[in-house]
């Protein structure tokens, strides 16, 4: 056996990994570029060369794509020769013929493109990448289906330009440029796209372009991020296009930028450098407010693929920012917390002009929250486009007011704000949450502002049935075409729309203006409101709620208590349910499950299985997920551990509170640590909407009041005089009084006294079911069992013009007396901590469901390597076929199906992984007793190596495995599946594992 998984070893490696260099070998070409190979020998009998002036062209003799021929590798030469002229000749950057080594620069040489899936040796796999050798010269690794001629291929000339990015030098083993590598290139394709030199045999292509989407559906995340980084390039564009004719910018000073780069320079600090007297801030305005109608020199074909981006309503609503009011300022409209701006992020806000005609003016008044600490500072503009695509701009501004007056022909208005603080601070997007924490690093610290405007009104999104035939539902008048089915005991509100095949079951609810669209299901007592998309077929069930601007799609299911709040998207295969919550920005995908109290936030992209805390990031991958710190059933938690002009932070996650009035903070008092004191007059802290929406809540807070004006709020949620909960140290009556009120339903619960003047005392507020209980010093105050209103039932409707009046330290209504005193910490609980109630018990909501009775099938299972990794043991699936019943292993890769039904007939059990070949235990056996299967000394295993999951481990998952080979986590040709010992890297060590059980077929029945 070892010899033979050597030998398999030995086969793996020659046909993915590159050997040591040999020694290169030359031969004089027809003018002075000369032809060499570091890899090959320039005689190797089974290597095919070709060369053009400035190229060689190396492939071997077993072309497994029938495509290369010489007509082929000519057409190639020919284009890249077309390319060489776009960024040599014509951009005047140092071509790639000449060594960045200065010991090796004596002569000129071709640059090599080795052909993969040809035959040659050290290069059997490989879509699209740039290498170096030791000499000093980078080369190109490319399949031949990434080598069309004509049209001719957009991968080469982005490869290209990471070789001619690596033989300008100065980014070579720079850590902090490593994202901007990749913008770079796809921004020197770009200008090969729009010369005249994309062409081929004299037909003329340009100008084209691969635009940059995903700039626009993150635009408010910092750039590069994890999400953007090879479309990250439009700063660059606007810098080489200068329209606002700046000194030192130009297309020249991309090419200084990446020669005069110091080492690990941030490449903004390079900007600032090279472009002394320039303002930076001025710089992101005026790109940014470029962005808002692609105001380019190819406008003309960026708008055609802004257009495309923005006719599906889900990426509309990633690429505009729909403001939303504030309720303690009149006339206030702020950005979306999770929309707020990271540094150098940008929003795209429409506006409304109000009439029409000559002479309209709108005006912004701008107030961006100023934390000093980290400098924040920002760059707004009005943007005016007139009918004919023709754009205008006001003058930049970052504080009071500012306005522009429209012509007859201009009707098209937005706001657009970019984040440009004094210091921008090194932001490498490659960093792991551990280096650069989403919800604490200062280079990714959200930036919110406030506008108040008149003349024009914020947009808001609607739904468009232009065309559609349907009707309006009886339960609420919203819209239903006639190819959708809403149950008629379903709620369709009057500004909702139930489209296509979609259905709407049971007592679901499609408040506001969301819309349930595709083949996507809501059933049960499901809440779809304010913006919310459900599309594709998607499913929504249970309790679950989608809220906001969340968008539900492919094949994701929400259930249980479940809910998508923000700007959350969930989609392809991702199920969400329990107490499961996806809000901020995150993109939840794959197939994993955000399950018990797992919470997605901020800029979290990736398909780990989330159980508890909060995750963040980009593909960090399972442990990381595993591993977040919580408090169970904490939703939310302000205990104000740090000094902050803006924000109240949330302990684990960044539903973070925003503080008015400039309070004083200190970082002890009386044997309490990190003390917010309010004043009772004009200080206090707002929160976010979801911190009410909860059906069962409980508040912990420890507070010293200060004495003064009965009916203090300590804290109020609601969002109307007749919708509220309040509690207040001392009522009319000098005692602690706790209200909820919906419309005439009013509840109260009052205590014996009033909370002690200038004491520290920890309150308790319960509320669960129809039962409350308040707490004083962890003392039942009060009890009440007839609370028959549950916190959500408080909520504004989930429209932009309205929103939740949720504070610490204020009451619903500007007149109602502030909290005087101290808040050491508040903490919002989505149900109660502690099981006992006293006095009295919640009433049952509904009749427990029997326990069926059965047996339970029970056992542990592991992979057939060494390892301790909880990522690893977890997550076999193990399923009774034809029954529904399924289970997955614990870290410890334990299992329990339980309420198995008796079967002597015998039931199949399927263990299964992706990336493994699945196991069937057949003729499993149920009479009177348990079964288990294994142990934790003698688990079943499962054989790892089924990388493409066709349930055989053969070449075809050794050739996945190439694709990836040396990739780490986070990079674009990291393929999960091929990582198969988790340690974030395809290595020699994943080969050794899949070379043990090569070849190997699936299904073995035991």
């Amino acid at each position: 056996m070892r010899m033979k998984t050597f030998k398999i070893i030995t086969l793996l490696v020659v046909f993915i990994t590159s050997m040591l260099p040999a020694g290169p070998s030359h031969v004089m070409a027809a003018d002075e570029y000369l032809a060499r190979d570091s890899i090959y020998s320039m005689s190797d009998p089974n290597v095919n060369r070709a060369t053009s002036t400035h190229f060689q062209i190396i492939w071997g003799k077993n072309d497994q794509t029938g495509t290369v021929n010489d007509a082929f590798i000519q057409g190639n030469l020919k284009n890249l020769e077309g390319q060489w002229t776009t960024y040599v000749t014509d951009m005047g950057y140092k071509e790639p013929g000449v060594s960045i080594k200065p010991a090796n620069q004596s002569k000129k040489y071709k640059t090599n493109v080795y052909v993969t899936r040809t035959g040659l040796s050290k290069h059997a796999e490989g879509w699209g990448f740039m290498s170096n050798d030791s000499d000093g010269f980078a080369y190109i690794i490319v399949d031949p289906v990434a080598m069309r001629v004509d049209v001719p291929s957009w991968v080469i000339p982005h490869e290209l330009g990471h070789v001619i990015t690596y033989h300008q030098a100065s980014w070579v083993d720079s850590t902090i440029t490593g994202a901007w590598w990749e913008a770079v290139a796809d921004w020197l394709r770009e200008q090969y796209l729009t010369s005249p030199n994309y062409q081929y045999n004299g037909k003329i292509y340009s100008p084209d372009t691969n635009f940059f989407d995903p700039m626009y559906m993150n635009g408010s995340l910092c750039s590069p991020h994890g999400r953007t980084y090879y479309d990250a390039w439009p700063i660059l564009q606007y810098i080489a296009e200068n329209p606002d004719n700046y000194p030192y910018y130009g297309r020249d000073f991309m090419r200084d930028m990446m020669q005069k780069a110091k080492m690990h320079e941030y490449p903004y600090d390079t900007i600032i450098r090279l472009a002394p007297g320039v303002s930076i801030k001025d710089t992101l305005g005026n790109y940014a407010k470029r962005m808002v109608t692609q105001d380019f020199q190819q406008k003309t074909v960026y708008r055609k693929r802004f257009n495309q981006l923005i006719a599906t309503d889900s990426n509309k609503q990633m690429v505009y920012t729909q403001l939303v009011k504030v309720n303690d300022k009149s006339d206030w409209w702020r950005v979306p917390s999770e929309r707020a701006p990271q540094q150098t992020g940008f929003n795209i806000i429409p506006l409304t002009p109000n009439g029409t005609g000559n002479g309209r003016t709108v005006k912004v008044n701008f107030n961006g929250l100023i934390d000093s600490s980290r400098g924040t500072d920002w760059r707004a503009c009005i943007v005016v486009q007139d009918d004919s695509g023709n754009t205008r701009y006001s003058t930049l501004w970052n504080k009071g007011e500012n306005s522009i007056t429209l012509s007859n022909t201009e009707n098209k208005v937005f706001l657009v704000v970019v984040a440009t603080p004094d210091k921008l601070i090194p932001l490498d997007a490659f960093a792991d949450e551990t280096k650069s924490p989403f919800m604490s690093a200062p280079e990714k610290q959200k930036m919110p502002y406030e506008v108040q405007i008149t003349g024009a009104v914020p947009y808001e999104a609607v739904n468009s049935i232009t065309g559609i035939t349907g009707s309006k539902h009886p339960n609420g008048g919203g819209f239903v075409q006639n190819t959708a089915k809403v149950d008629s005991t379903a709620y369709v509100g009057p500004n909702a729309a139930v489209l296509g095949s979609a259905k709407v079951q049971g007592k679901a609810r499609i408040e506001d203006y969301a819309v349930v669209k595709g083949n996507a299901v809501v059933s049960g007592n499901a809440i779809v409101s304010g913006h919310a998309i459900i599309k594709d077929s998607a499913i929504v069930k249970d309790n679950a709620k989608i809220r906001d601007f969340a968008v539900m799609m492919g094949n994701a299911e929400a259930s249980g208590n479940a809910r998508v709040l923000e700007s959350a998207t969930v989609k392809e295969k991702r199920k969400i349910t329990d107490n499961g919550v996806a809000k901020g920005m995150a993109i939840a995908a794959g197939e994993a499950s955000i399950t018990g109290e797992g919470m997605v936030d901020g800029d979290y992209i990736d398909s780990t299985n989330i159980t508890k805390g909060v995750a963040f990031g980009w593909t960090r991958g399972q442990d990381y997920a595993s591993s977040r710190p919580y408090t169970p059933s904490l939703y939310a938690g302000y205990e104000f551990g740090t000094s902050s002009s803006v924000f109240a932070r949330d302990k684990y996650g960044v539903t973070h509170g925003i503080i008015r009035g400039n309070p004083l903070w200190s970082a002890s008092s009386e044997g309490h640590s990190g003390i917010l004191q309010l004043n009772g007059d004009n200080q206090y802290v707002v929160l976010e909407n979801s911190v009410s929406d909860l059906k069962d809540i409980e508040i912990r807070a420890t507070v010293r009041w200060d004495g003064g004006t009965a009916n203090q709020r300590l804290f109020n949620f609601g969002s109307s005089q007749d919708k509220y909960m309040y509690l207040t140290p001392s009522d009319e009556n000098g005692k602690v009084k706790f209200e909820i009120r919906n419309g005439n339903n009013v509840k109260t619960m009052v205590a014996d006294a009033s909370l002690p003047v200038g004491s520290w005392v920890d309150l308790r507020l319960v509320l669960t079911g129809d039962t409350g209980i308040l707490y004083i010093n962890n003392t039942p105050a009060a009890v009440q069992n007839d609370i028959n209103i549950n916190p959500e039932d408080l909520n504004a409707p989930n429209v932009n013009s309205q929103s939740n009046s949720n504070y610490i330290g204020r009451g619903i209504l500007p007149e109602q007396p502030l909290f005087k005193g101290a808040v050491d910490s508040f903490h919002i609980y989505f149900k109660p901590v502690d099981s006992v109630i006293p006095s009295v018990s919640a009433k049952p909501t509904s009749t427990p469901t029997p326990t069926p009775k059965g047996h339970t099938i029970s056992g542990y299972v592991s992979q057939d390597f060494a390892s301790s990794l909880a990522s690893i043991k977890s997550g076999f699936k193990v399923e009774i076929l034809g029954t529904g019943l399924s289970s997955a292993t614990d870290n410890n890769g334990y299992f329990s199906l339980t309420n198995v039904p008796a079967n002597a007939s015998g039931y199949t059990v399927r263990i299964s992984k992706a990336g493994y070949l699945y196991r069937d235990i057949g003729n499993v056996k149920i009479d009177s007793s348990d079964i288990s299967f294994g142990s934790t000394g003698s688990p079943v295993i499962l054989w790892a190596g089924d990388i493409n999951s066709d349930n055989t481990i053969n070449m075809a998952d050794v050739i996945e495995m190439a694709k990836s080979f040396n990739a780490t986590s986070g990079e674009v040709k990291f393929i999960a599946n091929c990582d198969i010992n988790k340690d974030n890297t395809v290595n020699m060590a994943d080969i050794v594992i899949i070379a043990k059980n090569f070849p190997r077929i699936q299904g073995v029945i035991l």
